[in-house]
């Protein structure tokens, strides 16, 4: 048992990493991203929903609640529906009120993802598609670099001869590291160094200096 939920979390990190949709005729760089958060949304909760049930093998992810109190945060908003178990069931999430996207996907247990149709559910393979989880994971990365520059100068208006050189001086101002990025490194003061974050979305680096220049790299470079 424990060797097949770590091929189920494995396969859906990897699929986390190149999960993709349909390229659709006339599609805006909006409607792209905002499928990409919302499958990412997707897909954190699936994720949240295999640590509940790793802890609750009798369990069933049917409300956000069950789920809330793991580690990894999402929208709970976005939630259709789930009825997923130890080997079985699904999550759905639609778009939110408002978006011209309009799209409605369900994950599975077994590790596929579906987007539903006029025609009932279509299955999305990663061959036959183009992804927007890597703009959107920037979109995030760079969001999240952008709140710790922020934060850092927030405490070095307090503490001018301080660095911010932890993660725990950065939350003191109201910081939150986002959800599958971490801090690699932080040595900002008010005229000289950094802070760089990683993200395991999109498989990069984004740095920001002093001056609020904002740099990234893949991983492999570093």
């Amino acid at each position: 048992m424990e060797g097949a939920r770590l091929v189920k979390i494995f396969a859906l990190v990897l699929f986390l990493m190149v999960i993709i949709m349909p390229v659709k005729a006339g599609a805006t760089d909006d409607e792209d991203q905002e499928l990409g958060e919302l499958l990412i949304e997707l897909l954190l909760m699936a994720k949240v929903c295999d640590d509940y049930l790793h802890s609750t093998p009798e369990g069933v992810c049917d409300t956000t609640t069950k789920l809330e109190h793991y580690r990894l945060s999402f929208n709970p908003l976005l939630f259709v529906s789930g009825d997923m178990r130890e080997d079985s069931g699904e999550i759905t999430v639609r778009s939110p009120q408002g978006s011209s996207l309009r799209a409605k996907l369900s994950f599975t247990r077994e590790g596929k993802l579906y987007r539903h149709t006029r025609d009932g559910k279509v299955e999305l393979s990663p061959k036959e598609f183009e992804s927007p989880i890597d703009k959107a994971g920037r979109t995030r990365a760079i969001r999240n670099l952008s709140d710790a520059f922020t934060a850092c100068k927030a405490y070095l208006a307090d503490n001018p001869q301080s660095v911010c050189d932890s993660l725990e001086v950065l939350e003191e101002k109201g910081f939150k590291l986002g959800n599958l990025i971490r801090l690699v490194e932080a040595d900002m003061g008010s005229s000289a160094g950094s802070i760089t974050l990683e993200s395991r979305i999109t498989e990069r680096s984004y740095e920001i200096d002093h001056a609020g220049k904002v740099s990234e790299a893949e991983l492999s470079d570093l």
